[in-house]
This record gives structure tokens, sequence and C-alpha cells, in this order.
């Protein structure tokens, strides 16, 4: 699998877009790397995780032909991840849509899918319920799996995605603190993951929030899944979905603080072979 990650930051983004503590002026100064969009990813080009305000942007940036998408999975419908107004613009009338991969499915919660139907015109897009621990295969033979989050989830059923594809499996940890439930780790013990991208929210800080991670909440997660055996200290880690606040690092002394920990920090557009 390629796995082509779009954008890396929480839902204000890198620098923060009304801003202008030091940091945020300083990542204005360097740009590159130290620009984050909003979170999502790309799957062989044509399986989306996520779909909020920066759909367009990651499309021109990256080199990411939306006409191509077959499925959208999203993790849950908070706006930085989950903006359903755009997906009208799938339907006919309003685009030469690619008719081989048409419509596009796109699978989410109850909350999504309710959110998604009063945008959805002329049949551009597809919806499908998905529940936790419940797999669903794509035409094409890929298999993503949601797992419940911790996040906010005032009556929603927040998810995270196992995703599998000609023998390799990934862990894609978006929107959640460290897992609570039993269920889930028992859930998780039946596989082996050949990558995990974690989200890193809340940067250093030494508390620890249910619906976020922290620096100190990736290193738990995976001595948790080594425990379980789902992961080896070689199996790569990747973070991602990085707030601009409680936050004193550029991109390049992030990449030097988490190398000593065999971690890898993404950047909007960074690429991964799995």
């Amino acid at each position: 699998m390629k796995i082509k990650v779009l954008g890396t930051a929480a839902a204000e983004c890198w620098p923060g877009i009304f801003c202008d503590d030091d940091f945020c002026r300083k990542v204005r100064e360097v740009k590159g790397k130290n620009y984050r969009s909003r979170a999502q990813l790309v799957i062989d080009d044509v399986h989306v995780i996520d779909f909020g305000y920066d759909n367009f942007y990651h499309s021109v940036k990256f080199d990411v032909d939306f006409s191509q998408i077959r499925d959208i999975f999203i993790t849950h419908s908070h706006d930085d991840h989950f903006l359903p107004y755009e997906l009208k613009y799938a339907s006919q009338g309003r685009c030469a849509y690619n008719t081989k991969y048409s419509p596009i499915t796109l699978y989410g919660n109850e909350t999504v899918i309710k959110q998604a139907l009063p945008y959805i015109q002329k049949g551009g897009v597809a919806v499908c319920t998905i529940h936790p621990f419940k797999p669903v295969t794509t035409p094409d033979g890929y298999v993503f799996t949601p797992i419940l989050a911790e996040h906010d989830e005032e009556g929603e059923e927040m998810l995270n995605y196992i995703f599998e594809h000609d023998g390799k499996t990934v862990l894609y940890v978006s929107d959640s603190g460290l897992y609570r439930r039993e269920e889930t780790w028992d859930f998780l013990s039946k596989y082996n993951f050949d990558l995990v991208i974690s989200e890193c929210t809340l940067n250093m800080v030494d508390w620890e929030p249910i619906g976020h991670q922290t620096y100190k909440g990736v290193l738990r997660l995976r001595e948790k899944l080594k425990s379980l055996g789902t992961v080896t200290e070689d199996t790569p880690l990747y973070i991602t979905h990085i707030t601009h606040f409680l936050h004193d690092m550029l991109h390049e002394d992030w990449e030097k603080f988490a190398a000593k920990d065999n971690i890898i920090v993404c950047y909007d557009g960074i690429e991964i072979d799995v």
C-alpha cells in the first residue's frame, strides 16, 4: 500500500489561522514542512480517510485526483474531519465525474450519514453506515474495520480505522486518547500491524486527556500494542494531527526529538510505503 498523509494538523492548522504568538510567527518565516493543514490521508490514490475543509487544497498541492476517489471513510462528524457540504460537487450536473468509480461511497457512523444526506444529489455519492468492529470490504478488496475512538463522544460513535490490503495491515489512530475500553484492546490483539499512524495532538503535556493523544500517550500506545503481540519495536510508528499550541518546536526539531524513540513525525504530503 501507498499512503499519503495529506494534512497533519489539528483543526486550527499550523500556524494557527488567527494566532500571532512567537511560534506561529516563526512558522510563517520558516515555512516548508512547518505548514500543516487539517487531517486527511489517501490510500493508493483511491481511498480517502476524512473529508474536511482542505480537500481542494490537498488535491492541487499534493497532486491527488479526487475524480478517481472510490471511497471516503469518515472518523467522526467534527468539521475539521468532515465537511458534508462539498459532497454535492460530486453530483451529476456539477462535474463530469469518473463513471468507472461512481458513485463514490461514503462510509461513516449514523451521525455522519445523517449530516451527509442533504448534500447528496443525483447519484454522485452512495452512503454506507458502519459500526465499530464490523469490517467492510470495498469492491477492490480493501478491508476497512472501524474501531471505537476515545474522543468527545456527545452521543456519537467516534471511529478510528484498521485497513488491510495485499497482506498488509495498518492501524490509524485519529482524534482519540489512549484506548480505555477492554473490548478495543481485545479486538486489536487479533492483529499484527505493519504500520501504526497515531495522532499526537497535545504534544508534550504531562496530563493524559481522554479525547486526544500526547507524546507520552503514543509511547504508552506502542508499549500496550507490544504487550499484546500486535507490533514489535521495529514496527514503524508515525505521529500526526499535531496542534500548534502547547508547542515550541519546528518540524526539524520534532524529527530530532522523536528519532530517539524510533518515531517518525509526519508532515503534509509525506508518502509511506507499507
